[in-house]
């Protein structure tokens, strides 16, 4: 966990194309996620295990559909052949497609785990269990973990100064948003504050469901 976290970091802060540094975290995300196995692994009974597990199953949901929104926007805003895939390009469209360059901050402050996200509830889920564990090694983790998300927020929230605070050089034209493309960008935005805000209900079915399975195993 900790060697994938400290390599997706440092490998996304070294990205100067956006697709790369969103590649790159995604490493750093599945050492977060192995932190909620490394608590399901040292639960003192089911009930906590199962737990553990449900909030892992939660985290990577809150993060596919997070990503799934934030590869969308840079997808569409690179075009053809990705032309326009580098953090330079995204100098001052901030208010020059405000849709897109919203939605995409949103999906940025998301995967840095922003409170009233889905991924603050996702990394408060998967670390609480490691950190119940009441062990020195595994609190060191839970605060191992939280200091390489401090260290996340560098290349997500450049992304956002780029596009906000950046003045452009070349003309920018806004490309068209089809509407397929737009109705699955509302469902990626909804999606990640639903899950940061209505999570219980998530949570609870994702623990049913786990006990169930540990219980055909059984």
């Amino acid at each position: 966990a900790v060697v994938t976290m400290v390599v997706g970091n440092v490998a996304a802060i070294l990205q100067k194309n956006v697709k790369r540094m969103l590649a790159y975290s995604s490493i750093a995300h599945a050492g977060y996620a192995m932190v909620g196995f490394v608590g399901a692994g040292a639960a003192t009974n089911a009930a906590a295990r199962d737990a553990a597990i449900a909030a892992v199953a939660f985290y990577m949901l809150t993060y596919a559909v997070t990503n799934l929104g934030a590869f969308g926007v840079v997808t569409f805003l690179g075009q053809k052949n990705d032309r326009r895939a580098e953090f330079e390009d995204y100098n001052g469209i901030g208010f020059k497609s405000p849709v897109l360059s919203f939605t995409l901050s949103l999906f940025m402050l998301s995967l840095l785990g922003l409170p009233l996200t889905a991924g603050f509830m996702g990394k408060v889920l998967v670390f609480r269990p490691a950190l119940e564990a009441n062990t020195t090694l595994l609190t060191t983790l839970v605060v191992f973990a939280v200091v390489n998300t401090t260290i996340s927020a560098y290349y997500y929230l450049r992304l956002i100064v780029v596009m906000f605070f950046r003045e452009r050089t070349t003309e920018w034209v806004e490309p068209r948003m089809p509407i397929g493309f737009a109705a699955a960008l509302l469902i990626t935005v909804l999606g990640v504050f639903y899950f940061g805000i209505f999570s219980n209900g998530v949570i609870e079915k994702f623990s049913q469901t786990t006990s169930s399975i540990g219980s055909l195993v059984k």
